[in-house]
């Protein structure tokens, strides 16, 4: 919304630039460029953002961020309010207990009241409702254009005309004022003496070599996209009637007499509505061209008028366009500060578990058990023990086998049920020898099973 405003503020000062300083000046080419430019930059300069140190707003320094100290907040107790006697007339269910936390003071709730009942109607978006309202202008004068532009199109596909020396001449049958598009010319040669269609047909051949309805086409969706502004309206005339003042004086450049060629512009004047991207006669504007023609030549002096629009455009970005903000700079990373003794976390020592045993074998080393730590936060895992090589043990001697002692069981039920009971076991070789110990006082009873 901004930029359509921004927009709409170029176009009114642009137009009446020209409209005080211009309009009446005979550098009718010159007009026609100056108004193309103004066309254009009205929609293009406000994109244009602007260097900080180049700006001639006031207060471009950002707002100093206010420092407010920190007050420390009391930090209170949650107050638990007290539960409310149980009323002894009301007994508890069975099977449910109750506490007195559960039970609620026998008080009536009270729902508050509004003060007002009637219910304020809720705010209107201002500013969406204006940009519905601008949507639907622009898809109906966007309608109102395609529908013109569709128009000349099917009359340019389906009248070819014929050759007439840079330009296509198509004869129509209709009662219509004379009119040209793009590169063809429509007109009625029954209507018009010879003088008078030669006279039409030269200066439509003026706007048709000088692309003057690329001109038109252009004026008209300024139009679409600014039917709000009066001045956009204004402008798109504007260029309208400068274009019509600039064939006028190619015209007569070329050597046409002009009291001929002014009578031929009476007869062919009617007050009619044509198309916005066509060129055509209208008697409204018939006196000001006239006049025009009559006017003498401005002088080069008047140069100064065209170049002061440039200071004024610049002055106006320097003051109303965007400000481009100077990048901040670069932040240093902060250094993390050393962690307090409160902070630094002690870490758990890793369990300890013994050392493997390693009991010879005629084929080797028993592998020796995984060591296990226990899990915990920031514990440093253990390194594992090294394998150990295979070791020759064919020189180690051989520990003699214990004798054979047969126990002698001698004992009563009630001795054995006072003895100490426990089982140990023997290892020769690659053989295993349970036994039974049974032991009571100062005797020993052994039972062992067959080997």
């Amino acid at each position: 919304m901004l930029y359509l405003i921004h927009v709409g503020a170029l176009l009114a000062g642009c137009f009446l630039y020209y409209w005080l300083l211009l309009r009446n000046e005979t550098h009718f080419s010159l007009n026609r460029w100056v108004l193309l430019g103004c066309l254009a930059g009205s929609l293009l300069l406000p994109l244009v953002t602007i260097p900080a140190e180049l700006s001639l707003r006031q207060n471009l320094a950002p707002a100093q961020p206010i420092s407010v100290p920190e007050v420390p907040v009391a930090t209170t107790a949650a107050v638990r309010p007290e539960p409310a006697a149980a009323s002894p007339s009301v007994p508890a269910p069975q099977g449910l207990s109750v506490t007195a936390r559960d039970v609620v003071a026998d008080q009536p709730l009270v729902t508050p009241t509004p003060t007002t009942t009637a219910a304020t109607a809720s705010p209107v978006n201002w500013p969406r409702l204006l940009w519905w309202v601008y949507l639907a202008g622009v898809t109906v004068f966007g309608v109102h254009f395609l529908l013109q532009l569709g128009f000349l199109t099917v009359k340019v596909l389906r009248y070819p005309g014929f050759d007439a020396g840079g330009f296509h001449l198509v004869e129509l049958e209709e009662e219509a004022a004379p009119y040209s598009f793009w590169n063809r010319v429509f007109l009625n040669p029954s209507r018009y003496d010879p003088d008078t269609f030669h006279q039409i047909v030269q200066h439509e051949a003026v706007h048709v070599r000088q692309w003057h309805s690329l001109d038109l086409m252009l004026a008209e969706l300024l139009v679409v996209f600014q039917w709000f502004n009066p001045f956009a309206w204004l402008l798109r005339k504007a260029i309208e009637n400068n274009l019509e003042f600039l064939t006028d004086a190619e015209v007569l450049r070329q050597g046409e007499n002009p009291v001929a060629y002014q009578m031929s512009l009476v007869k062919v004047a009617a007050p009619n509505y044509p198309l916005g991207l066509t060129t055509s006669y209208n008697q409204s504007l018939l006196e000001k061209r006239i006049t025009m023609m009559k006017t003498k030549k401005s002088s080069l002096a008047s140069g100064w008028k065209y170049l002061s629009i440039l200071p004024l455009l610049l002055l106006s970005m320097l003051q109303f366009n965007a400000v481009a903000q100077a990048p901040a700079p670069p932040v240093a990373p902060a250094t993390p500060a050393p962690p307090s003794p409160t902070q630094v976390r002690a870490t758990p020592a890793p369990v300890a578990t013994p050392a493997p045993v390693v009991v010879p074998q005629a084929g080797g080393v028993l592998p020796a058990p995984t060591p296990v730590v226990a899990a915990s936060s920031g514990a440093v895992p253990m390194p594992m023990p090294m394998p150990m090589p295979d070791l020759d043990l064919s020189n180690l001697p051989v520990p003699m086998p214990s004798p054979t002692v047969e126990p002698v069981l001698d004992v009563s039920d009630q001795d054995f049920a006072n003895a100490r009971r426990s089982w140990t076991a023997e290892i020769e070789g690659s053989e295993v020898c349970f036994m039974f110990i049974v032991a009571d006082g100062d005797r020993q009873h052994l039972s062992t099973n067959s080997r």
